[in-house]
């Protein structure tokens, strides 16, 4: 094998378990959250962040981390498989890396504010102005900007991807979960402009096991190339 294709195989094949550890680090997280502390109702900045506590604060961020790893991760995932793929298909990973990198961007730049800005703004108890930055105000624009990315750009970016493994054992699983991946995603994007809560609240699960379960295959895809 080539040594250029194994590196690509091998930093594939770490991008795909990390990425996924990630996601999984940040939905148990979420899950353990919401255990051990009541959903924060938004009432207002100072009201709504006066009943947070710091042990809330700091644990919220570190989930927020998770994600906020996760989304360099896919870019680097994404850029090994446009490697992979035959020359006839790198225009659709070319396409996907570019949705992915707007994905990144958007996401990236949420939650760097949200647990540097943000979570030292509430510490100080400096609450003005933060209306339009913190999360957890469903009309605030880094809300928005946060779910733009999650839902239209990563749901853009997994349909581009989805044909490249065909040719693999479990090629047509890998296309089927990204496939539906990109419709749960794109939907949460209708869901979020006309505020259909209920989807928005299933959503991220969903959005989770799919996306996690294709990178896992995605990872041992590149694991066996390594080995070939």
């Amino acid at each position: 094998m080539n040594s250029n294709h194994h590196l690509t195989f091998k930093i594939g094949f770490w991008s795909c378990i990390l990425f996924a550890l990630s996601g999984v680090g940040y939905a148990f997280g979420m899950v353990a959250l919401l255990l051990a502390f009541p959903i924060p109702q938004w009432r207002g900045v100072s009201e709504t962040i006066s009943t947070f506590s710091q042990s809330y604060i700091h644990f919220y961020s570190l989930c927020q981390t998770m994600a906020f790893i996760s989304a360099p991760l896919f870019i680097v995932m994404l850029c090994c498989i446009h490697e992979y793929a035959s020359d006839a298909r790198k225009i659709l990973t070319r396409i996907s890396i570019c949705f992915g990198i707007i994905f990144t961007v958007l996401s990236s730049m949420n939650y760097f504010v949200q647990f540097s800005v943000v979570r030292l703004s509430i510490l100080k108890g400096q609450f003005e102005g933060l209306e339009q930055f913190v999360q957890w105000n469903p009309n605030s624009a880094f809300y928005s900007l946060n779910l733009l990315g999650w839902t239209l750009f990563l749901g853009l970016s997994s349909f581009f991807i989805a044909p490249i493994f065909l040719k693999e054992k479990k090629g047509n699983l890998i296309k089927w979960l990204l496939i539906l991946n990109g419709i749960t995603c794109v939907l949460g994007t209708v869901a979020v402009v006309f505020e259909i809560m209920i989807y928005l609240a299933i959503y991220p699960l969903l959005m989770t096991v799919l996306i996690t379960t294709a990178s896992v295959l995605v990872g041992m895809v590149f694991r066996r190339r390594m080995f070939e």
